[in-house]
């Protein structure tokens, strides 16, 4: 005896599932599946599916489902992005974990011969291999400052295609995922440097981060490089 389907209103044939009794979801004893393979090829299953989409629609149907395309949407708990939030002199600022590789205590930094004073900062050796060094600070024209040694120095490996870089930053505050309806506009009061590579801002903490634009910043760096 094969499972009948549930019906969609009552008095409606009932669609025999017998794909559930003796087909794939059951003890596979029926002989059309040394011809089929699988129920889905049976026409027994395709007769099932017409005959349970024809029929009439539950009298609430209607009703039910207006009310639910008309309500108003639920806000969503989740979050969306994740960034890495860090710090340079006295700005805090974010990056998308999808262009970091990964964040390393600091090391040495080689300088380069006829690269002093620029973005490039030199080379430096993150697991064996001898990546450029940049300075994101320069890049956004922030203020150099020079502050007394921290323990929390990092360097930033950041992927770009293939490309990869190390960043300085002063202090890393860690990973954090917010929703699109929490960042805000940039203020005016942003330095022009950091607003061309900045796209928004949102809270953390009792901080307000800026986060940075990947779309411009990873080809700038990469132009510094070149």
């Amino acid at each position: 005896m094969t499972a009948p389907i549930a019906d969609l209103r009552a008095g409606s044939p009932p669609v025999e599932a017998c794909w559930s009794v003796i087909g794939v979801s059951g003890d596979r004893s029926c002989p059309e599946l040394a011809i089929q393979v699988h129920c889905r090829n049976c026409p027994v299953y395709a007769g099932a599916a017409v005959t349970f989409l024809d029929q009439d629609m539950p009298e609430a149907y209607l009703a039910e489902l207006t009310a639910y395309v008309a309500r108003a949407p639920e806000r969503q708990e989740g979050a969306t992005h994740a960034v890495i939030i860090f710090r340079l002199g006295g700005e805090w600022l974010a990056f998308p974990m999808l262009a970091l590789e990964e964040v390393v205590k600091r090391r040495p930094i080689h300088s380069l011969p006829h690269r002093r004073g620029g973005v490039v900062l030199g080379l430096v050796n993150v697991r064996g291999a001898l990546l450029i060094c940049v300075s994101l600070t320069r890049l956004m024209a922030l203020d150099e400052t020079q502050e007394e040694d921290h323990a929390g120095r990092r360097l930033l490996v950041i992927s770009d295609h293939g490309q990869r870089l190390a960043a300085p930053v002063d202090e890393v505050g860690g990973i954090f995922r917010y929703r699109a309806d929490e960042v805000k506009a940039l203020p005016d009061t942003v330095a022009k440097g950091a607003a061309n590579f900045t796209k928004a801002t949102f809270a953390w903490k009792d901080r307000t981060i800026g986060l940075l634009d990947e779309q411009r910043l990873l080809p700038a760096l990469n132009r510094s490089v070149a």
